[in-house]
């Protein structure tokens, strides 16, 4: 059963999408809308159809609103009412579908700008259907058929509108195709239709490019594709000169942080003194030490002592690694950071 609900909707959709060929305008989305009332004659179990009679058919009523989206192809929503009149009116089913309209006139013969006086279309839709007094009041329902447009008058707006259809009931419920099938109903359309507004007519686009033009661009198209390509080569040699200049960069001062206290070189201090020294050298340059002691502990006899040893220290190792050490000089509180001040600083000169 899934399968057959899904084959029957794939055939929905395609009849929905399919395209016109021709170019035309669309003037909105609430042009090209028609509204439509119709009187349904029904006869129920088509297994029955042999033993046919008048007094068997169920007559409804049916108001129809749909559009036309291009010359082919148009939506509409159907909604039916089962009315009953023995003892009194009463409502005894309620259809809404939705259903898509294929024009057949249109798709093979071209549209021609206008509505033919006789129009034939494909009609596939699916929808709902709800039955008063039953155990089992909803159901999907779906209809297939052909319609027949009978065009009235100069502007084509009036049309009376004439549907065999088949409608299959309780799709749900169904289990077999051939139970489906045996089950649906006949019924046969009959309406008036207004199609509203001035603009109820696609307008055809006419080409704006005239023969003649378009067969000289062409003939000027197939004449570069058919050409051989000229390619000119053209070598460029570009020499470009490179001059390396050897710039000499001053070292930046270094300081040499000791511990607190302490004028003993660390490990660490020595292998950047060993840096600077080697830089120094290479460049030919002179080195001035400046020796540093916080105040902020100790006496300033005892402050100026251990700033005069610092720089002596580094001072020495500077020129045991060959580096010409120019003067010894002493600053107390060198650097407003106290342990910055803890220092011996070498000048490049």
């Amino acid at each position: 059963m899934k399968r057959i609900f899904y084959f029957l909707m794939a055939a929905f959709m395609f009849i929905g999408i399919a395209a016109n060929a021709q170019t035309v305008e669309n003037n909105g989305v609430f042009s090209h809308i028609n509204v439509g009332l119709k009187g349904v004659a029904e006869y129920s179990n088509l297994r029955t159809i042999s033993d046919f009679s008048f007094n068997a058919l169920n007559y409804n009523a049916a108001l129809e609103i749909g559009k036309e989206v291009t010359p082919i192809t148009g939506f509409s929503l159907e909604g039916v009412v089962a009315p009953k009149f023995t003892d009194g009116f009463k409502v005894t089913r309620t259809d809404l579908f939705g259903n898509v309209k294929f024009n057949l006139m249109n798709l093979f013969g071209g549209y021609k700008g206008y509505p033919r006086r006789v129009e034939i279309r494909t009609v596939t839709g699916i929808g709902w259907n709800h039955n008063f007094n039953s155990s089992n009041p909803n159901d999907i329902a779906l209809q297939g058929g052909l319609e027949f447009d009978f065009n009235l008058g100069k502007d084509r707006n009036w049309y009376i509108t004439f549907q065999p259809m088949v409608q299959s009931n309780n799709i749900l419920q169904s289990e077999q195709v051939t139970y489906m099938i045996k089950n649906s109903d006949v019924k046969a359309t009959v309406g008036v239709a207004y199609r509203l507004g001035r603009h109820h007519n696609f307008k055809i686009v006419e080409n704006s490019v005239s023969e003649e033009d378009y067969n000289t661009l062409l003939n000027s198209y197939n004449e570069l594709l058919n050409s051989k390509p000229e390619v000119d080569t053209i070598v460029i040699e570009k020499v470009v000169k490179e001059v390396v200049e050897k710039v000499t960069v001053k070292p930046s001062d270094l300081f040499v942080i000791f511990r607190k206290g302490s004028s003993e070189i660390t490990k660490d201090n020595m292998s950047t003194i060993n840096a600077f020294a080697e830089t120094v050298n290479e460049n030919g340059y002179s080195v001035k030490v400046i020796g540093s002691a916080d105040t902020g502990t100790g006496t300033n006899e005892f402050n100026s002592q251990l700033a005069l040893d610092r720089a002596n220290k580094v001072a020495e190792a500077l020129r045991n690694l060959g580096v010409k050490v120019t003067s010894v000089e002493t600053s107390l509180d060198i650097d407003e950071d106290a342990e910055s001040s803890r220092c011996a600083v070498l000048i490049s000169e």
